[in-house]
């Protein structure tokens, strides 16, 4: 086994990890702590917890990412499912760990952990069931800021619709492969029409309940959501991408490492699916 050969397979166990898709969860925990000085062991567990949320994701939707051309590791067997399983173990293990040391209570990493085991589950197959698909996104957000904030108030309930807003979005252009491995999310048994009249509803009541309570971030976030549909007609995909970009822009006025890190990773992610794949990604 030579030398390129080894490094070449560590970045495709990196790249599976998907660490682009880490940036809302992460620019969430920051613009959550609220300038509280959050310890170690509570990021990397944030980290941790949404790493092998998207590797049970690609395990369970290896069907639909192979008729989407995405996620393209386990469809080419880049990497194999027993091997997805083994690091899915492993990062099971370590975030338990560096939970238990963060001195956070550990139903709320239970809970997050059998939302996660729910929604990709054959058994259970939350993210085939309309609602339960839309509030698994929720409870994403909402843990990551009752983590970094150590409070259960209103603002984790904000942060768990603004999630969930994120995760209505990204469906609507993945509706036709959706439908071909029967994953049967909100707009698939609703359609697009009710589907945006929840999000217009979900977007007001975030910013109407934030601008209420002087919570003016979330406002703008909310009100971004609410009006690059209506005024630039953009697709679901495109709104979510500004709103990953807004998300993480004011994230790095608060830390502005946070956004050095992002270049770097964004080069880097570009330079590694140029040469693995062939295309321009992220």
């Amino acid at each position: 086994m030579n030398f390129s050969y080894m490094i070449g397979k560590v970045e495709d166990y990196l790249f599976f990890c998907r660490p682009f898709l880490l940036i809302p969860g992460v620019a969430i925990f920051i613009l959550a702590s609220n300038d509280k000085q959050f310890r170690v062991y509570e990021f990397v567990t944030v980290l941790l917890i949404l790493i092998l949320s998207y590797i049970t994701n690609q395990i369970y939707d290896i069907d639909s990412d192979r008729f989407n051309n995405k996620n393209f590791f386990l469809p080419q067997e880049i990497i194999t499912v027993n091997e997805a399983y083994r690091i899915g173990i492993f990062f099971s293990i370590v975030a338990g760990i560096f939970f238990l040391l963060s001195d956070e209570p550990l139903s709320i990493f239970l809970l997050w952990l059998f939302v996660n085991i729910f929604y990709n589950h054959p058994r259970f197959n939350w993210k085939s069931k309309p609602i339960l698909s839309l509030l698994s996104a929720f409870f994403g957000g909402f843990f990551v800021a009752i983590i970094a904030s150590d409070v259960l108030d209103y603002k984790a309930i904000l942060y768990g619709i603004l999630m969930l807003c994120g995760g209505l979005l990204t469906s609507f252009d993945d509706v036709d492969g959706d439908k071909y491995s029967d994953k049967i999310t909100f707009v698939v048994r609703y359609g697009m029409g009710k589907s945006l009249i929840l999000l217009r509803f979900l977007s007001f009541t975030g910013f109407a309940i934030s601008s209420f309570n002087g919570e003016y971030i979330l406002g703008i976030l909310f009100a971004l959501t609410f009006f690059y549909r209506i005024l630039f007609h953009l697709s679901g995909y495109q709104i979510s991408k500004y709103l990953i970009l807004s998300i993480t822009v004011l994230a790095s006025f608060r830390y502005p490492i946070f956004i050095v890190t992002l270049i770097l990773l964004f080069f880097y992610s570009r330079n590694y699916y140029q040469r693995k794949f062939g295309i321009k990604y992220p």
